[in-house]
């Protein structure tokens, strides 16, 4: 039986952020006529332009940080692919992806005050949770790089 190895994964997942950063940027060009589409759908009288706009700026915001954790994520499995991860570079990475994601999990904290809903709250759950997640992973890779660059010395 063959297995895939960590380089196959890591090319895989590299393609898939990129095609996922690429299907990002196009939805976001076309979100005030997806989200025009979709409120006209729903609602059968007209709908406020207020909640129009304010939803529009809400996906925006939240794409554009989605787009910055997917460059992130894009950044880390390229340099696992050189098997070499515990680099001062994922460090920063998962900073970053910490910081998108708080800043989306807000996103959707004052989403509430406009339109809320229960996967409203799942999703400020569940980027607030990937925030720690990924501001707890920073710590454990900056001491690895640490580990890693006293281990290089030695010798």
């Amino acid at each position: 039986m063959k297995f895939i190895n960590s380089k196959t994964l890591s090319t895989f997942l590299n393609f898939f952020m990129v095609v996922m950063l690429g299907f990002t940027i196009i939805t976001l060009i076309g979100l005030p006529w997806i989200i025009r589409r979709y409120m006209s759908f729903i609602c059968s009288e007209s709908f406020p332009q207020f909640d129009y706009y304010a939803i529009l700026a809400i996906l925006y915001v939240a794409g554009i940080f989605a787009a910055v954790i997917l460059n992130a994520l894009r950044k880390i499995f390229s340099t696992c692919k050189l098997d070499n991860p515990f680099i001062q570079d994922n460090v920063k990475n998962l900073r970053v992806i910490s910081l998108a994601s708080c800043i989306i999990g807000i996103t959707f904290i004052f989403k509430t005050f406009i339109i809320n809903s229960l996967m409203t709250i799942v999703v400020i759950f569940i980027f607030i949770v990937a925030s720690l997640f990924a501001l707890i992973l920073s710590e454990v890779f900056e001491k690895a790089v640490k580990y890693k660059e006293d281990s290089d010395y030695t010798i």
